[in-house]
């Protein structure tokens, strides 16, 4: 096999295929043209629009390749727990999968490529079965592990002694007899490795779990590279985001790598999304289909709006029905249950919020803040009692209607689509509202001044 092809192992379901895209982008942004990448991603299935969302990555050194393993996980009774699903299984089986390469490269989807995978690649794996970096979180936990206790979301393995080794098997029954496993499957290719693992430098793992501190609200970045042995970023081949994810809070260390190479992805999936309704301004609702979200009222709005547009409609419930027999034209579009990452991008697309929540049920509104943090402009009923109109404030970042007034709805939504300047405004101020106000840092923040104002009155 050519030393200049790289194969490389994903695994992922629709929920992770944003991340994967920025991953798969980032090794090609700093691989040489001389090096061929086989991207192979592992799944049970996909959605059409999420394969061809991995397909437009494809390029003359760049081959992705969707491979559906259910005939090897059909039937087992994979340990599962919190937001670790499944899918993270599916490296096991990548050296039984793909027997015609001397090494392959596992990653997960949440890593980013800082400098040439191939570096990594090179890596001698002789007489090993794998080669990763050592988990260092452990240690600062206190937890036992062994010596060359590996970090799974970077590994290198080395085909042929694993599958001499009947390493897919053999870990499907160490997994079979040890049900209390708290990192599952790592714990299980650990463990079945043991003695036989390769450990290499932290540049090519760089894990960043502690990067920030959350009670001092400020980064650690420095005293980390220097826990890891490492001078700078520069250094680091492989950014693993193990703590929060750039996707859900930009402003965290490392964070702005990761949304600079979204920049480079062949196609901006705003702009598709956008491209797929004509062009028209995008009203959009995400949310549970009952009586106290007042979807009704959107759609009996939608009929009075005099501007061209789109209303689109996500989520699902026990209104389904009823919604659907509402009179309404061909601009109100039903989307259904989305995926997490088509909410974020549909929520990016959209011009306009329609919030159309109708009692103080809604106490807060986690979309509408959602939202307003995607610069989409939100409208909303006065609702007394609620915290809607705390989160969005009349005329500052959007507009306020009286209580199921349809009319009134209809003509803020006419009013935004028709003042592009007034429109801009209310979009960069939602925005900043949620940064000053609701993201996790600051609610960190008021729940330790709360505490330190109750300690200081000795309670």
């Amino acid at each position: 096999m050519s030393d200049k092809i790289i194969p490389i192992v994903f695994s992922t379901d629709d929920n992770y295929v944003l991340p994967l895209s920025v991953a798969i982008q980032s090794i090609k942004n700093t691989i040489k043209s001389s090096f061929v990448l086989k991207i192979y991603v592992l799944c049970e299935s996909l959605t059409e629009k999420s394969i061809d969302t991995l397909k437009l990555l494809q390029s003359d050194n760049c081959e992705i390749n969707i491979k559906n393993i259910s005939e090897f996980t059909n039937g087992i009774n994979f340990i599962t727990h919190g937001r670790l699903n499944k899918t993270t299984w599916y490296r096991i089986y990548a050296c039984e999968l793909f027997k015609g390469f001397d090494k392959i490269l596992y990653l997960d989807c949440d890593v980013l490529i800082n400098k040439s995978i191939s570096d990594l690649f090179k890596i001698d794996v002789k007489n090993y079965l794998l080669c990763g970096v050592y988990d260092w979180g452990f240690i600062r936990q206190d937890i036992f592990v062994t010596k060359d206790y590996v970090n799974a979301g970077v590994i290198l393995f080395n085909v042929k002694e694993c599958n001499n080794f009947d390493f897919s098997e053999k870990c499907l029954t160490y997994a079979s007899e040890h049900s209390k496993l708290p990192w599952m499957d790592q714990d299980v290719i650990n463990n079945v490795s043991t003695g036989r693992i390769k450990n290499v430098g932290n540049e090519f793992d760089f894990m960043t779990f502690y990067v920030y501190d959350y009670k001092k609200q400020k980064s650690r970045l420095k005293q980390e590279l220097k826990y890891q042995k490492l001078k700078s970023v520069k250094d680091i081949v492989v950014i693993h985001y193990t703590g929060e994810k750039p996707w859900k809070i930009k402003n965290l260390p490392l964070s702005n790598l990761w949304w600079k190479t979204v920049k480079t992805l062949p196609t901006d999936i705003k702009k598709e999304i956008k491209n797929k309704y004509g062009n028209k301004p995008i009203i959009y609702f995400v949310g549970r289909h009952i009586p106290y979200k007042g979807i009704d009222y959107l759609i009996k709005a939608s009929q009075l709006i005099k501007n061209d547009c789109v209303i689109l409609i996500a989520g699902t419930g026990p209104q389904d029905k009823y919604l659907k027999s509402l009179p309404c034209g061909k601009q109100v579009h039903f989307l259904g249950r989305l995926s997490d990452d088509d909410l974020r991008c549909y929520s990016h697309a959209a011009d306009i919020f329609a919030f159309s929540s109708v009692t103080k049920a809604e106490a807060f509104g986690i979309a509408l803040a959602e939202a307003m943090y995607c610069e989409s402009v939100p409208i909303t009923f006065t609702i007394q009692g609620s915290g809607v109109n705390w989160v969005s404030t009349a005329n500052e970042t959007g507009e306020q209607v009286p209580l199921k007034n349809i009319s009134a709805f209809a003509a803020a939504i006419d009013k935004i689509i028709s003042n592009p300047d007034l429109k801009k405004k209310y979009a960069k101020a939602s925005k900043q509202r949620i940064l000053n106000m609701f993201t996790t840092e600051k609610a960190v923040q008021a729940m330790l001044a709360a505490y330190h104002s109750l300690e200081d009155l000795g309670i």
